[in-house]
């Protein structure tokens, strides 16, 4: 096997243990590694790999960090939850409830959310506000 051929055969691979993991890391790198050996092929000189590296590596880092927020749909910004709902997981202490906000794809987020109401396990509530690094949530009301 050419070397071009392995880099290209070891880009495929991480790409594919990627698709397993969903980590969103070792795409970029299975991308360069392609486009390295590439490269390779046209310049057989390891300068010929990290040119066609770089050229690969630079914009799937970009996407693959772009995309990858959006398809696990994660909160980066605590002002993003209000108007959110979610679901009472369990009773922290008299006022703190762990809530569960269902994220789409992505799976789902844990939060300290406070009520001054009492909440049960499974109660749907929606985010109200946000005082400083606490969330207020509040009962939604049942039909």
């Amino acid at each position: 096997m050419e070397k071009y051929q392995l880099f290209i055969v070891l880009g495929i691979l991480l790409i594919i243990i990627d698709s397993f993991i969903l980590s969103f890391f070792l795409i970029p790198i299975g991308v360069g590694f392609i486009t390295g050996g590439i490269f390779y092929y046209f310049y057989p000189e390891i300068f010929g790999f990290f040119i066609g590296f770089l050229i690969g590596v630079i914009p799937a880092t970009y996407f693959s960090i772009k995309y990858s927020k959006k398809l696990k749909n994660k909160v980066s910004d605590i002002r993003e939850l209000i108007g959110k709902e979610g679901y009472v997981v369990r009773q922290i202490d008299e006022f703190t409830y762990l809530v569960r906000f269902p994220m789409g794809v992505g799976g789902e987020e844990l939060w300290n959310g406070y009520s001054e109401e009492k909440l049960n396990f499974g109660d749907k509530v929606k985010v109200i506000k946000i005082e400083g690094n606490k969330i207020i949530v509040k009962k939604e009301k049942t039909d």
